[in-house]
């Protein structure tokens, strides 16, 4: 479907349609109702109408250099399934390994590096390091809850990895945060735990940015 197409309804040509009888039936367990929907319209149509937006300008901007090449190709319209794409595998197009996979790969070095270091005593944890461990736990170790789910569902979603993965990059950030620059929290390559914190922040990218959309959306 051409990712426009839902601003055609969004307050455009369409949006006189979007409750046309007879609407689907609201069904359990989803929460609400189409009353609901339509008292919140508004702020509701400005939140799609700018994760639609922003979709757009992000393929103008990621794929401007095809369309420069102005060599008569006709351009296709931009659909949902090649934003899709692009958020999973970035500006890869050809089965390469996604944008996030070597800050992922490098992450996962430094966590390797700071054990290795520990268990061969190379690096003990000073009073800080410990202290912020101590802070950073209860993230660590709790497991993905939110949004909250109906009770027809038993499993953990995807967003709820998601949401939990933005949770632990802001706590992460506001932890370094309080022990400042120059701790064992600073991200120099000779210290273990601060590689390990910045690394990971690095991994998690803009995933604060997507839990946005995804809560907006």
């Amino acid at each position: 479907m051409p990712l426009d197409r839902p601003l055609w309804w969004l307050g455009g040509a369409r949006h006189g349609d979007l409750y046309a009888d007879p609407l689907p039936a609201w069904e359990s367990p989803l929460p609400g109702s189409w009353a609901r929907v339509q008292h919140a319209e508004e702020p509701l149509l400005e939140s799609a109408r700018s994760v639609a937006t922003w979709h757009l300008v992000h393929d103008l901007v990621e794929n401007r250099s095809v369309r420069d090449t102005q060599d008569g190709t006709p351009e296709l319209p931009l659909l949902l399934g090649d934003r899709c794409l692009a958020v999973t595998s970035g500006p890869y197009r050809d089965d390469r390994p996604p944008r996030w996979a070597g800050a992922v790969d490098y992450a996962l070095h430094n966590v390797s590096w700071a054990a290795d270091e520990l268990q061969a005593g190379l690096w003990p944890p000073g009073p800080v390091a410990r202290q912020a461990a101590a802070d950073l736990h209860p993230t660590l170790a709790s497991a993905p809850d939110s949004p909250a789910l109906p009770d027809t569902v038993t499993e953990t979603t995807w967003i709820q990895r998601a949401v939990r993965l933005a949770h632990l990059q802001a706590t992460i950030r506001t932890v370094r945060e309080h022990y400042g620059q120059g701790s064992e929290l600073d991200g120099h390559p000779g210290r273990p735990f601060g590689s390990v914190l910045t690394s990971t922040m690095v991994a998690l990218g803009t995933i604060e940015d997507t839990v946005h959309e995804l809560e907006a959306l």
